[in-house]
This record gives structure tokens, sequence and C-alpha cells, in this order.
């Protein structure tokens, strides 16, 4: 077993809590390897070495809203801290996750004792999402793909900052998604990979294989195409080209 990375030999984990933040952390190596702009560095692991992590502090290289100015135009940061904590009742009690650092958003508390909490509203999970999908999304609300301001179920975590993404910011089209203005409109993965494979008949096929993590929960697929048509299969949800 690698200590410094995520290389886990599965066979010989007989508890299942820590099989699965082993496999946590592969979900996150395979996240690091397919964005250019997500990183992290473990917190803390479960018991002791060699076991797996249970804490994690994820890096955001991304331009986001970190306060406001007294005439209310936002300030921008680059870079974002997030801390992600896998409780012992995990999966069945979600994960844990606050910001390190200022973040101007109304799904994530910056007023009051909760200050830094993230409300990132993924139904299940841990029982159908891992923190691939976790840490991707939380990527897009800090780039403000994903928020929610309006006074309904779910209903924002910051009621200020809700107000002011209402009353100043959307009609100022400084973000707006319903018009699709957003802060980053970078992908914050890397563009698919494939790969070539001659077939029996002398031609050219394109394979790629990827775990898509969406609304719909996650699954394996095996995709191939032929090498003068696209892949069809690219829109909506995660996608992890596995090393």
């Amino acid at each position: 077993m690698n200590l410094n990375g995520a290389d886990y030999d599965f066979d010989n984990i007989s508890d299942p809590y820590l099989e699965r933040l082993a496999r946590e952390h592969r979900a996150l190596e395979d996240l690091r390897e397919q964005s250019d702009l997500i990183d992290f560095e473990v917190l803390e692991r479960e018991r002791e070495k060699p076991n797996p992590p249970n804490a994690y502090l994820i890096t955001y290289k991304v331009k986001s809203i970190i306060g406001i100015n007294d005439d209310l135009t936002p300030i921008y940061g680059e870079e974002h801290k997030t801390e992600i904590r896998l409780p012992q009742s995990y999966p069945m009690v979600g994960a844990s996750c606050y910001m390190k650092t200022d973040l101007w958003h109304p799904n994530i508390k910056f007023h009051g004792k909760e200050k830094g909490h993230i409300c990132s509203n993924a139904k299940d999970f841990g029982k159908r999402y891992n923190l691939y999908f976790l840490a991707h999304r939380i990527g897009e609300i800090l780039q403000y793909k994903n928020y929610h301001a309006i006074e309904e179920p779910p209903h924002p975590d910051d009621e200020i900052v809700a107000e002011w993404v209402r009353e100043y910011a959307e009609p100022k089209n400084i973000i707006n998604k319903n018009e699709g203005k957003v802060v980053d409109d970078r992908p914050l993965l890397k563009p698919l990979e494939v790969k070539e494979k001659p077939d029996n008949f002398g031609g050219i096929r394109i394979i790629s294989k990827r775990i898509v993590a969406s609304d719909d929960g996650q699954k394996d697929t095996n995709n191939q195409v032929d090498n003068d048509k696209k892949d069809s299969n690219t829109g909506g949800g995660i996608t992890i080209i596995p090393s």
C-alpha cells in the first residue's frame, strides 16, 4: 500500500467502514487526476496509518465571490479551501462540509456561528454518491454554476447573501443562472480522453471507459464508438476516466 496515495488492497480490508473510506480516498484521487482546478490534502486518518483518511482539505483554484464592498459590488478571490469530514456513522450520516476561507454564496453560511457551512443539497450522498461527486458539486457551487437564492425549499443557507443575489447581483447580471451568467465558466474537468483500438476488420474504434456520477446515481459504462462518429454519451453528470 502506498501510504501517500490511494493504493489499497481491498481484499485485505475487513472493516466495511475502512473499506468505504479507502474507496472515497480513491475517488478523490480520480478527481485530482481529472482536474487542473481541484487538489486536496489529507487532514486526518481514521485511527492510524495505514488506515485511510476521514478528513480532507480541498483546494479549488476557481474564481468566486468572497465578500462585498460597501457599495455592494462583489469582491473576488481565486483560491478557496473546503474541509470535508466523514463521521464514524458514514454513510448513514453524511459528510460535514465547511469552507475554511470566506465565500459569499447563498448556500454557504457567511454570517453567524455556523459560518462556512455548505449546503451541497446532494440527495443520498454517501449512499449513492461518493466524494468525487461531492467535491465536484462544491466546485460548481463556488463558480456560481449552482445556487439557490429563492425563499423556498431547499432554502438558502444565508438569507443575507440570498437577498443580495436576488436584489442586486441578478438584476445587474453579475450572476444569473437563468441567463447562464456565472462567475467562472471553466469546466472543472479536463477534456474527455479516448483511446483508439484496431478492430477485426482493419478499422479503428474509439474505446472509452467512464464512471458517470449524476443526479440519477453512479454507473460504469463502456462505450465503443466508430472513429467517424461522435461520442453521444457526453452530456450530463460527471465523467471519470480511470487510469
